[in-house]
């Protein structure tokens, strides 16, 4: 049997030892392997629970992570909204702070206003398309009558 994964290896040798218990007696010259099988076995069962636990303990701390990141980009974006009204908006002291100072005269194009004009364009043609399937069908009942 072609095992990789841990737990298969886990899994197997856990089978191998609980299906040889019954038939130890007859075989005598095996009793020591067997006993340190067992015990690697419930060794290796006991270091997988530790690592569940520990892998558990590492979502808590990712998640604990994740909210000291939004607290901290709230508390960033306070700070850089008063560096900003503080020197300006256009500033190039800003960027001793980290902040990038706004281009003065730069036009641009909203990207929301993009997706909203795409998505605008999507809705006319199917529109469109619904239109002309529907002019079809009525073509095509009108033939049949």
């Amino acid at each position: 049997m072609n095992v990789s994964s841990y737990s298969d290896k886990v899994q197997a040798w856990g089978v191998l030892v609980m299906n040889m218990e019954p038939i130890l007696g007859d075989m005598g010259h095996t009793q020591e392997t067997h006993a340190k099988l067992k015990e690697l076995v419930e060794t290796m069962r006991l270091m997988g629970e530790r690592i569940e636990v520990q892998r558990s303990g590492l979502r808590d701390v990712a998640l604990q992570r994740e909210a000291l990141i939004k607290s901290g980009r709230k508390l960033r974006n306070v700070l850089a909204a008063a560096l900003q009204s503080h020197f300006g908006l256009e500033s190039a002291d800003l960027l001793k702070f980290g902040l990038n100072p706004r281009v003065e005269g730069a036009r641009r194009t909203s990207k929301a206003k993009r997706e909203l004009e795409l998505l605008k364009a999507e809705v006319e043609k199917a529109a469109q398309d619904k239109a002309a399937q529907e002019k079809a069908t009525k073509e095509l009942v009108a033939q049949v009558v």
